[in-house]
Order: structure tokens, then C-alpha cells, then sequence
């Protein structure tokens, strides 16, 4: 056996033995709670004993005044008697001795650790391990440094003992501290993989708790991340919904100074320029998409219109009703101008002239007619 191998184990086992000796003191201290909580359930059986005595004395005194008081004290420490007891039976029914696991167990399990992740660091009590570069849907997270604390199984039920840490750090843009969708200030979000992790530690098993946490890395759960996966991708929030968006599926609103999704965005149709729902209106005239640069108002009706539906800051609307005011009133169905009378003949009263403009009239009929036209009977 190399020098070095020889290292080697020598390490194994001392990280082993500093194991089992952190899982006997979580033993014990599991042992003192359960003496701290049976200590508190005989305080309130004293109690209870103490408020049955009071109760026969007052019965056999026959002092009935005081018996509405003792029965709402007894409510009162039945509640607390049965908090007691289900603490009591519950501390009772996990109450399993750990099972420290053997050293050739724990070393067979640093093997594994070495197999899994190309190898193993033990320093200033801290057990370690390196993944490879991580990648969750097309985006780069790097590796990161899985960091168990040896000295801190005793507390393992009040604090987590280990932390995760980004050794090439990619935070989600505008969130520093969180290097991985799971990850924030160097603890893990674990999810479902919380008990397992835990059984593994307080089992001894430092194999299958690398390897949970490894999987917990490894994997994207897009219903419960810090921040979401797409804020890597140089994506934001929409500003309107809230839905996190990529560079190509984003757009600046100019005139809010907002990004927003494709679904909260509209078109100018005067301007062909991209603006968020809330920027942009509707022409009260042709019902096209306006933003607040191409929207003029009327000087007669006041009303806000597209640039299209407005000449000499006029709309349409207003201008068309103007241009009826102004036409003139249409002629009689004949044709005839307004004074004209009808009659078998001409103006005047005249006779209809001939076919041939160059026969004269009658004389003696345009005298006729003369007359009639000047009053003459």
C-alpha cells in the first residue's frame, strides 16, 4: 500500500469515528428531551392530583358557591393534561434508539463518496464534496461544494448542519444570493427530499445524503424555486402580469420605461412602434391602436384621435358634420328654381315655344299674355 493510500484511510477512519462519536451525543440529547417533557407531564399530573383533593374537601364541606370556579379550573388543566399526554405518546412512539453505524460501514460509505464525486475533503471538521458543473435547461449554474458540518449532528433537530455552496457563481439577475433556483445564502430548498435527508443523516448514512442533495441540484421544480429558472437566462418579470420572460420574448415600453411580455404589448398602427397594453388606445373614429405620440385632440368635440383622423386639428367626425352645414339646399324635382310657377306654358305664363325656335309667337296670344302678366284683365 502507497504512502499516500495509507493517508487516505487513516483519514477515512478518523471522519468515521468523529461520526459515530457526533451520533452517540444525538442520542443522548435525544434522551434529555424525552426526560424534559415527561418532567412536564408530572407537573401537571400533580396538578391534577392536587385539584382532585380540593375537590373532595369542598364536596364533603358542602361548599356549593365555589363549585363553578374549581370546574373552570379543571377545564382548563384538562386542556393542558391532554397537550401533555399526545407530546407524552408521540415522543413515545418515535422514541427508537439510533443505530450507530459500524466503522466499516461508514467507511465503505466515504468509498462510495469518492466513486460519486471523483473524491472527498475533510477539514476543520467539515466533510465535503465537489459536483460536476451543473446545467438546468440550457442555463450554466457551475459546480458547487456540498458542505456537511461534523461537529453539529448533536443539533440536528434544532439547525441544519451542512450548507451548499456556488464555487462559480451565476446568481439570477438582480438576486445575488441566490446561485441556483434551489439555492439561497448557501441553503438549500429542499422539498420533498427533506425527511430522507434527514433520516440519512441521523442513520449515519453520509453516502445517501450527498447523493439527495446531489439530486436536489440536479433537478428543476419550476412550482416552488427562490427565484424562476428564466431570470438566468437574462430574462425579467413583465411588469404587468408578472411572468418571468426571456430577452426574445420581452418588450421596452418607451413612454413607462417597463418591460413587458408579448401578451401585455400592442402595435401603434400610425407608427408601427411596440408599446405596453397601458400605453396604448383606441381611436374613438377607425378603431386602430394608438400610443400617447400619435393621438391628437380634436378642437371642436375635444376627443382624443389618431393623427390619420385629424386635419387642421379637426377629426373626421367634426369636419364631415361642418361640410354638411355648409352645402346648399338642393333644387325642386323639375328642376325649377325657388319662384318659378307652374303652369301649361313658359315663364311668365307664356306659351310653350315651338319645336322651331324660328316661328315668332302668335301676336295677338302675346298680347294676351302681356296683358294677364301685368295685371290687365
Amino acid at each position: 500500500m502507497s504512502e499516500r493510500s495509507l493517508t487516505t484511510r487513516k483519514l477515512a477512519w478518523r471522519v468515521a469515528g468523529r461520526i459515530r462519536e457526533q451520533l452517540h451525543k444525538l442520542r443522548f440529547n435525544r434522551l434529555l428531551n424525552v426526560r424534559h417533557d415527561y418532567r412536564d407531564l408530572s407537573s401537571h399530573l400533580d396538578r391534577w392530583r392536587k385539584a382532585t383533593r380540593h375537590t373532595q374537601l369542598v364536596i364533603r364541606k358542602r361548599w356549593l358557591g365555589v363549585l363553578p370556579a374549581i370546574r373552570r379550573s379543571l377545564d382548563y388543566l384538562f386542556i393542558d393534561l391532554q397537550r401533555e399526554l399526545t407530546a407524552a405518546r408521540r415522543i413515545t412512539e418515535q422514541w427508537e434508539p439510533l443505530t450507530i453505524p459500524a466503522f466499516r460501514d461508514l467507511i465503505a460509505d466515504l468509498e462510495q463518496i469518492k466513486d460519486e464525486f471523483g473524491g472527498w475533503q475533510f477539514r476543520d471538521n467539515v466533510l465535503s464534496v465537489t459536483t460536476e458543473p451543473i446545467t438546468l435547461e440550457s442555463v450554466y449554474l457551475g459546480s458547487f461544494a456540498i458542505k456537511l458540518q461534523i461537529n453539529h449532528f448533536d443539533s440536528l433537530d434544532r439547525q441544519r448542519i451542512y450548507e451548499v455552496e456556488a464555487l462559480d457563481p451565476n446568481p439570477a439577475e438582480g438576486h445575488s444570493n441566490t446561485t441556483h433556483p434551489h439555492v439561497r445564502d448557501d441553503e438549500l430548498c429542499e422539498g420533498d427530499a427533506s425527511v430522507p435527508i434527514k433520516s440519512a443523516l441521523e442513520q449515519g448514512r453520509v453516502a445517501d445524503f450527498f447523493l439527495l442533495v446531489k439530486s436536489v441540484l440536479t433537478t428543476y421544480n419550476a412550482g416552488s424555486p427562490y427565484v424562476a429558472l428564466d431570470l438566468w437566462a437574462g430574462g425579467v418579470s413583465c411588469y404587468h402580469c408578472g411572468t418571468s420572460v426571456s430577452d426574445d420574448d420581452r418588450t421596452y415600453c418607451e413612454h413607462c420605461d417597463h418591460d413587458v411580455c408579448n401578451d401585455c404589448c400592442g402595435k401603434c398602427e400610425a407608427c408601427d412602434s411596440y408599446y405596453c397594453t397601458e400605453c396604448l388606445s383606441t381611436c374613438p373614429r377607425c378603431d386602430c391602436a394608438m400610443c400617447k405620440d400619435c393621438r391628437r385632440s380634436c378642437e371642436q368635440c375635444g376627443e382624443a384621435v389618431c393623427v390619420d383622423c385629424l386635419e387642421n386639428d379637426v377629426c373626421t367626425q367634426c369636419q364631415k358634420e361642418q361640410d354638411e352645414a355648409d352645402e346648399p339646399d338642393e333644387p325642386d324635382d323639375d328642376g325649377r328654381e325657388e319662384g318659378e310657377h307652374e303652369g301649361e306654358g313658359g315663364p311668365l305664363g307664356l306659351p310653350p315655344a315651338d319645336d322651331d325656335a324660328n316661328t315668332p309667337p302668335d301676336p295677338a296670344i302675346l298680347a294676351i299674355c302681356l296683358g294677364e302678366a301685368a295685371g290687365v284683365s
